[in-house]
Order: C-alpha cells, then sequence, then structure tokens
C-alpha cells in the first residue's frame, strides 16, 4: 500500500468549497477513482483550529500511483490550479508504504 499525506490550512470563507472538492465524495476523489489502484481518501480536521485538514491517500502501489499521474497530469493540474485559491497553505508531509 502506498499512502499520500497532505494538509492544508483551508482559507476561512473557502472551508465549504474545500470539503466539497476534497471529502470522500468530492472532486479529487472523483478523479482519482477513474483508476483501480486508488482505494480511497481520509479527511481529517484538526480538533483544536477549524482551518487545518489533513488528507491521506491510499493507493495499491507507488508505481500505481505514478502511472496515474502520468496519465490524468492534464486533468490533475486543472484542479490543482483552482484548489490552491481555497488553501493558504499546503505541505506534502510525505509519501509512506505498509507494511514496512
Amino acid at each position: 500500500m502506498y499512502v499520500i499525506i497532505w494538509r492544508y490550512r483551508v482559507v476561512e470563507q473557502h472551508v465549504a468549497s474545500f470539503l466539497r472538492h476534497y471529502d470522500d465524495t468530492g472532486e479529487w476523489n472523483q478523479l482519482f477513482r477513474r483508476d483501480t489502484a486508488y482505494k480511497g481518501t481520509r479527511l481529517l480536521r484538526e480538533v483544536d483550529d477549524d482551518e487545518i485538514y489533513v488528507s491521506i491517500d491510499y493507493w495499491d502501489s507507488r508505481i500505481a500511483y505514478e502511472q496515474f499521474m502520468q496519465g490524468h497530469a492534464d486533468a490533475y493540474a486543472e484542479m490543482n490550479k483552482f484548489c490552491e485559491t481555497l488553501t493558504a497553505e499546503e505541505t506534502r508531509i510525505g509519501r509512506f508504504s505498509y507494511p514496512v
């Protein structure tokens, strides 16, 4: 399993739009579901700060994720460009695999 974790600080007035794009039925999820190697995303909100979110994306393997990214680079870039307007910060925490 290959896991990618992102941290976001969402602009307060864009929280509703952010959720429409990042929750488990959102635009990102719909894009990723084009590939059977995608296993889902968990979106978490910081308990003490309503503007901080973490997303955890699950893929079968790093190779599958990289192949998806190559095949959908234009759609990814287009959506990413819009979604950048929703956040004040976006940080990739890391890429992980398990079992270790």
